[in-house]
């Protein structure tokens, strides 16, 4: 286990991100917001397709590091996702927390957006996992790790997510309700941790939410986007110590 030392961290006061995040939508929304104040507050009322929006790091992060941060979900369901992740960027230079054009959203605030990434995510209802998606080749593909799923999440959900990456290519993502509990790490389907060539070098760290219309149910229906609300709190970034 390795021993980390806290470099920064972030409670979001706002009104505007710090220093160190820039923020945004995927694309203009009249269903999704993005606030700071008692946290970053990812706001989504019921309706729309499809819409996506949270903060990214300003500069990116080199070599090994872990990164933490508490999480709330009002109403974990099929059709919401938030996530931890690391991506390449490059990220906008200016926060556009209310778009009114295409041109003034960026992928980059998608969750699973811009791939190259690896993550950890709290998924509709089935709990904490780790993702990822090489973004090249024949097939970008996201692929998904094991769920903490037991009988499915049905009311707000509190937790941590928790993202390391170790000798450049060796990453580990982990979950817990309480910050007094053990970490659940999180595996890939076969039960390994993650080792990959893809995401090496400086990353940048993005924290975003997403809602959309969950079309397969096997009942014929189409339902709305669901309504949530999605909050980050306690960010930490730690390096090695020496």
């Amino acid at each position: 286990m390795s021993v980390w030392k806290l470099v920064w961290e972030d409670s979001f006061a706002g009104p505007e991100p710090g220093p160190h995040w820039v923020g945004g939508l995927l694309e203009p929304s009249r269903k999704l917001r993005v606030s700071l104040g008692d946290g970053l507050l990812i706001s989504m009322e019921r309706g729309g397709r499809y819409a996506s929006g949270g903060l990214v790091t300003v500069k990116p992060v080199d070599n090994d590091f872990a990164a933490e941060v508490a999480f709330s979900v009002s109403n974990p369901q099929p059709g919401s996702t938030l996530e931890l992740a690391a991506i390449k960027g490059p990220v906008p230079v200016n926060t556009v927390l209310k778009p009114e054009h295409t041109s003034e959203g960026s992928a980059v605030f998608n969750v699973h957006g811009t791939p190259p990434f690896v993550s950890c995510e709290f998924d509709e209802d089935d709990g904490w996992r780790h993702s990822w998606n090489r973004g090249v080749g024949d097939d970008p593909a996201n692929v998904y790790g094991q769920n903490t799923k037991r009988n499915g999440y049905v009311d707000r959900v509190h937790g941590w997510l928790w993202l390391e990456r170790r000798n450049g290519h060796h990453w580990l993502a982990r979950g817990r309700h309480l910050e007094t509990e053990p970490w659940i790490d999180l595996r890939t389907r076969d039960g390994k941790d993650l080792e990959v060539d893809f995401l090496d070098g400086p990353v940048h760290l993005r924290l975003v939410a997403k809602h959309w219309r969950k079309l397969d149910r096997g009942d014929g229906s189409t339902p709305e986007a669901p309504p949530n609300q999605v909050s980050f709190k306690h960010f930490r970034l730690y390096r090695p110590q020496a």
